[in-house]
């Protein structure tokens, strides 16, 4: 800032001089030589700030990359952590049967077997979005939400694609605050339920949330104020999506009814 306010100072001195040089007498010799110094000093302020411009955009990229590498090795971890404990339960569960039919317990070994398979079904292990990141994501939230007794229903009938890595950051920012709040909203309500669409038509990708909510205040308010059943942290969550979804030009549709809490994602394709 203060290369470019010199710049703007020098620009004057020489405006001035050119103008003075009009009106008031100065030796030509004296006037050449000012010109030169002024000129050559401008050149390289002007130089100078080309460098500073180009530094100061390499380290946006260099900000933007390390926010891009945070995101996708913390995917990485979330990663890792499902499969290990997935490997973990596999080998407890294993355990457990090998006893049984060591003891020829087939009885207990197959009501055992039928909840086993009955809980493996409750979790959708390969979720495919298209977009690896939002994969991790719906996985690590439909865990959490099925953790607390919350029925989930997925329906992915698209492929997602996000070309600039930029907006994936806000895309996994968007839907990972609207799937906590109606976790939380679920998690209290009498039907808990959530369901998660995700679909597309030929300009937009479409993301639908609903779940089951005990919300009762102004769905705009909260939108427009943060108000939230959840108090202030939640509220800067809904604050958190409307601005990310203004800033990838999308839009935003909320409805309440029969203590349904229903989202409507709209996102532009060429945005993303």
């Amino acid at each position: 800032m203060l290369l470019f306010t010199v710049q703007l100072m020098l620009l004057s001195v020489y405006v001035t001089h050119s103008f003075m040089k009009d009106h008031v007498y100065v030796p030509s010799k004296t006037n050449e030589f000012i010109e030169i110094i002024l000129v050559v000093i401008i050149f390289s302020f002007c130089l100078n700030s080309i460098f500073v411009v180009k530094k100061l955009y390499r380290k946006a990229v260099e900000k933007h990359m390390y926010q891009v590498n945070k995101l996708k090795y913390s995917h990485i971890e979330e990663q890792s952590k499902i499969h290990q404990r997935h490997k973990h339960d596999l080998l407890n569960h294993l355990n457990v049967l090998g006893v049984l039919a060591q003891e020829e317990k087939l009885t207990e070994l197959k009501r055992y077997l039928a909840e086993y398979i009955n809980e493996i079904n409750k979790v959708p292990i390969s979720i495919d979005t298209g977009l690896k990141e939002l994969d991790i994501l719906l996985y690590s939230k439909i865990n959490l939400a099925q953790k607390k007794d919350i029925t989930v229903t997925l329906k992915c009938t698209t492929d997602f694609h996000c070309k600039k890595k930029r907006n994936i950051i806000n895309l996994i920012s968007i839907i990972g605050n609207l799937l906590d709040n109606a976790i939380d909203a679920s998690e209290v309500s009498n039907d808990k339920k959530l369901c998660i669409h995700i679909s597309e038509d030929p300009l937009d990708y479409l993301i639908t949330i609903e779940n089951s909510s005990l919300i009762s205040p102004s769905l705009k308010e909260a939108f427009n104020k943060g108000i939230s059943t959840k108090g202030e942290g939640r509220g800067q969550g809904l604050k958190i999506v409307k601005n990310l979804v203004e800033k990838l030009e999308g839009q935003v549709n909320y409805s309440l009814t029969d203590e349904r809490f229903k989202c409507r994602l709209e996102l532009p394709k060429h945005i993303l």
